[in-house]
């Protein structure tokens, strides 16, 4: 397996409703903003499946497992109809610095351990927040947030594969927290290009627990084939 693969992901169904469904990150959002995106749009926010809560003593990883099989049964969510890659740009403003661009892809990788070089590490983790996304990812079998990785790229093949992929039309756009952000679709033999210009290595620059949580997870039941994402 190459360092970035296409695949066969889940999204929301409504794509002009995609700035209601998203989030930030998990650990970054308190209870305040959790609660206020929890309500939002009807209860279609993905917080509802980051930070799941019970009700009526309920489990709330057991919670998400059940809102996410009926947001699949009602089609809140659908699965894509082939394997692909997205690129992904987020624009927005640093005060006083002007406006900023950045841009990635969002795909599969591989789920190795540390030591065999190809997924690098730059930070310890901790006991508690890896069991949480353990309990959640064994419950739900899915990987609700993208890993951020950073690839070297020297000769800027990446990005000028990246800049290509974004000349058209994006496929779907959203806002969130003043970041602009829209999305390209690739698929067939061009997805397979990202991993073919994505170096010998992968960094990890926010994402360790889900990550090591995943590996946790196969080495438990290697039956399971767990995907992350890649930005």
């Amino acid at each position: 397996m190459s360092l970035i693969e296409p695949f066969v992901g889940e999204r929301p169904a409504q794509l002009d409703r995609l700035s209601s469904f998203i989030a930030p990150p998990y650990d970054v959002i308190d209870r305040q903003e959790r609660d206020r995106l929890a309500a939002q749009e009807g209860g279609l926010n993905v917080v509802r499946l980051t930070l799941p809560e019970g009700e009526g003593g309920e489990d709330p990883y057991t919670r998400a497992a059940v809102l996410l099989n009926r947001w699949r049964d009602e089609g809140v969510l659908v699965r894509e109809p082939e394997e692909q890659c997205y690129v992904l740009e987020q624009r927005f403003e640093l005060p006083g610095r002007g406006s900023f661009s950045r841009r990635g892809v969002i795909g599969a990788i591989p789920l190795e351990p540390y030591p065999g070089g190809r997924i690098k590490p730059h930070e310890r983790t901790h006991r508690g927040p890896k069991e949480d996304r353990l309990r959640l990812l064994q419950a739900t079998r899915t990987m609700f947030e993208c890993l951020l990785f950073f690839a070297r790229d020297p000769e800027g093949e990446l990005a000028a594969l990246m800049e290509r992929h974004t000349a058209g039309e994006p496929w779907a756009r959203a806002e969130l927290d003043g970041v602009g952000i829209r999305l390209w679709r690739v698929a067939g033999r061009e997805a397979l290009e990202f991993g073919k210009r994505a170096g010998e290595a992968l960094y990890i620059a926010d994402g360790h627990h889900r990550y090591e949580t995943a590996l946790t997870l196969m080495e438990s039941d290697p039956a399971v084939r767990t995907t992350l994402g890649l930005v």
